[in-house]
């Protein structure tokens, strides 16, 4: 069986001399476009809930100022922001300390969500 993640190239006479063809491209664009498309939905998301009538009632923003329900929506979308930065800061963090010692905080905020 051919190894898919491996450099292809065309032969001298196929015409795609200089072009490498490989399955790693598609791989990279399904997966980044997967992420872009899942950003967007976390945001749409998150903006039609907090306008939603039951969302307001469960956190007692029914009779809230306009400047309140702004606040809380905003805070909402800076923890949103702040996951994302904490996406990108994985990586590198895994990279020096390895997977498991980079990943302990995650883990304990997880545990703690699971436990409310």
């Amino acid at each position: 069986m051919r190894n898919l993640l491996t450099r292809q190239s065309g032969g001298s006479g196929s015409g795609t001399a200089g072009k490498m063809i490989t399955v790693r491209v598609y791989l990279l664009a399904i997966v980044s476009s997967m992420g872009a498309f899942l950003f967007g939905y976390d945001m749409a998301l998150i903006g039609t809930s907090i306008e939603l009538h039951s969302f307001k009632k469960d956190f007692g923003l029914e009779h809230a100022s306009k400047s309140v329900e702004d606040a809380f929506a905003a805070n909402i979308v800076s923890l949103l922001q702040a996951g994302c930065f904490g996406a990108l800061i994985s990586a590198p963090l895994s990279d020096r300390f390895g997977r498991s010692l980079a990943g302990t905080p995650r883990n304990s905020s997880l545990c703690g969500v699971g436990t409310q």
